[in-house]
């Protein structure tokens, strides 16, 4: 990589010299992401690996223009930001329900695994068939048992609903005040781990999945009232 001088005229004969000159870079690379999916809803908070992510300007100095990070996923662009030691971009998912064509936002249209690309110069990214991102509509658990158990904890929760098979990377269960309880804070939540059973395939009609998680001991539960949350990649619940 290196830098040319780069100069402008409007008359093809008076020219001026533009500050920094334009620098050439190494194309950027996107090798994988954490997590690799999220609900069409949007809001993922995605680190996105790679490497060319960081390159400097004219003796160390960042030029003007570079970088301009984003991520794209499935042709809507987000503003991205340099992570760790420069060899990762940090970007939130857009909701691409919203974001569909047509007057309706359209969850079923939107599902499904979608390129995931990269650009350090805010016009150039790196290509479609690099790194993909598996967008699920949102789990929607329809029925949790048994309603109750001992105080020591130890029962095993049995969670059914749909959606909850699909990309499933770090299945949890979390015990937290409700948003609008007067305990919620971000501390006041407890996390345990799940696990997943698929229902077999029966398409007519189509059969609930299941989660599993342990109830931990009531002494450790936040105070006031509890709601039980789920989440498939260890982030948004």
């Amino acid at each position: 990589p290196s830098s040319v001088p780069l100069s402008i005229s409007v008359n093809n004969n008076d020219f001026s010299s533009v500050p920094d000159g334009f620098r050439y870079f190494t194309p950027p690379a996107a090798s994988s992401s954490l997590p690799a999916s999220g609900p069409t809803t949007g809001s993922t908070l995605i680190t996105v690996s790679g490497y060319g992510l960081s390159p400097p300007g004219q003796n160390g100095i960042p030029q003007h223009g570079i970088p301009q990070y984003e991520c794209r996923l499935g042709g809507v662009a987000v503003p991205a930001t340099l992570a760790g030691s420069g060899d990762a971009l940090l970007c939130r998912t857009p909701n691409m329900a919203a974001a569909s064509s047509g007057s309706a936002p359209n969850l079923a249209a939107t599902t499904g695994t979608v390129p995931l690309q990269l650009t350090i110069n805010g016009q150039l990214f790196t290509p479609s068939a690099q790194l993909s991102f598996l967008l699920r509509a949102p789990p929607n658990v329809t029925r949790v048992s048994p309603g109750g158990g001992p105080i020591a904890g130890g029962t095993q929760l049995t969670l059914r609903g749909f959606g909850l098979s699909s990309a499933v990377e770090q299945p949890l269960c979390r015990f937290a005040p409700p948003t609008n309880s007067t305990f919620s804070t971000p501390a006041a939540a407890l996390t345990v781990a799940a696990s997943l059973t698929v229902a077999a395939s029966a398409p007519h009609p189509p059969q609930p999945d299941t989660l599993l998680c342990e109830a931990p001991p009531y002494s450790s539960l936040p105070p006031g009232p509890t709601t039980l949350e789920v989440s498939l990649n260890g982030q948004q619940f």
